[in-house]
This record gives C-alpha cells, sequence and structure tokens, in this order.
C-alpha cells in the first residue's frame, strides 16, 4: 500500500486505483484487528487519511457503512476469508459515489440555505440578523458572543439578531435554559439552520 510506483501506476489507472487500495488496506486492517475496540471506526477514518495523502478532499464514507452494513460486513468476510476482494472494492466505489452525491447535494441546500431564510424573515438588508444567515452555513451552533465576534457588532445587535433570527424559525434555541439563554448576559447557544419544508 505505501509503493510509490505501485500508487503511481494505480493514479494513472494502470494498477490499483485508490478506491482499490482503500478496500483491500481496510480488508487487511480490520483482519489485524490491532485494539481491543474502535478498529471500525479508525479503518473507516483510514480511508479518509487515504484519501487525503492522495490530494482528495475526503468523503465521509461511514454513514454509507452504517446504512449498508450487511453488505459491508459481507464484503469484508470475503475479502478476509476468501482473498477475493471485488465485493469490497465495489462496496468502496459505491460509498464513495454515494457519498459524493450526498456531499455534492448537501452543498448545494446549504448554498440557498440564506435566500430560503432571508424570505422567512424579510430581514433588513445588512442588518446583524441578515448579515449572520451567510454566517448560519459555516458555523450552524452559536452563542450572542460569537456571533457578535464574527459580525463585530455589539453583543446587544448580536443578541436583537438571534432573537430575530428565532422568531423567524431560523434558529432555535438549544441550550436547555430557554429564551432567556438567548436573550441573558450568559451567551446562551443557539443552533441552526432550522429548515422548514
Amino acid at each position: 500500500m505505501r509503493d510509490e510506483t505501485l500508487i503511481d501506476l494505480g493514479d494513472a489507472g494502470m494498477g490499483l486505483s485508490l478506491p482499490i487500495r482503500m478496500a483491500i488496506g481496510h480488508a487487511h486492517f480490520e483482519a489485524v484487528h490491532p485494539f481491543s475496540d474502535g478498529n471500525g471506526r479508525l479503518g473507516r477514518m483510514l480511508w479518509a487519511i487515504q484519501m487525503a495523502a492522495a490530494d482528495i478532499v475526503p468523503l465521509y464514507l461511514s454513514g454509507y457503512v452504517e446504512a449498508n452494513k450487511d453488505e459491508y460486513r459481507a464484503a469484508l468476510a470475503e475479502a478476509q476469508k476468501q482473498l477475493s476482494y471485488r465485493r469490497i472494492s465495489e462496496f468502496v466505489c459505491r460509498a464513495i459515489v454515494t457519498s459524493h452525491e450526498e456531499e455534492s447535494e448537501t452543498r448545494r441546500v446549504l448554498q440557498i440555505l440564506p435566500i430560503i431564510w432571508q424570505d422567512r424573515g424579510s430581514f433588513r438588508h445588512g442588518s446583524a440578523a441578515q448579515r449572520a444567515l451567510d454566517v448560519l452555513v459555516r458555523m450552524p451552533i452559536m452563542s450572542v458572543k460569537s456571533l457578535a465576534a464574527e459580525l463585530d457588532v455589539s453583543s446587544q445587535a448580536a443578541n436583537e439578531a438571534m432573537r430575530r433570527l428565532q422568531a423567524s424559525a431560523v434558529i432555535r434555541e438549544r441550550s436547555g435554559r430557554g429564551r432567556s439563554a438567548v436573550r441573558g448576559r450568559r451567551g446562551g447557544q443557539c443552533s441552526g439552520p432550522t429548515v422548514r419544508k
């Protein structure tokens, strides 16, 4: 798996491509089972490390594995017991394709959320509440203090922005301390985005 010539050939389409190396490496790692707990999680984390090492933005594949546990276990068993890597390779390839499609759809939805939220609240252009909509896309959990720092506004302005966002069902209070946490001095946390169809 670390042979640079093999990696170069695989990436050029003349050997073991990255998804195949990921599948085979995963099967071997899981067969070694080096730890008493956490081998599956660590094995799936190695996929992300392999992608990053290949200068590819890592994809979250664990969701696909969790949704297809029976197929995953069968493919892994076939690789480990019969040294047949076709099924686990196909599984990893499907995981990559499905996860990429899901990531692309998530990115698309995230880009249009501020437009949906703006319509929901009719926030005044340039107001702290309107500017907070873009912040929510990259920072879905925030406090009054963190929003004030992000927008470079007073705590009072950030508090009012959060009140407006909450009233428009863009965010919801999650600290468990009720609305006083949003309006109070303690800088309670709100989470967003709240998306209603």
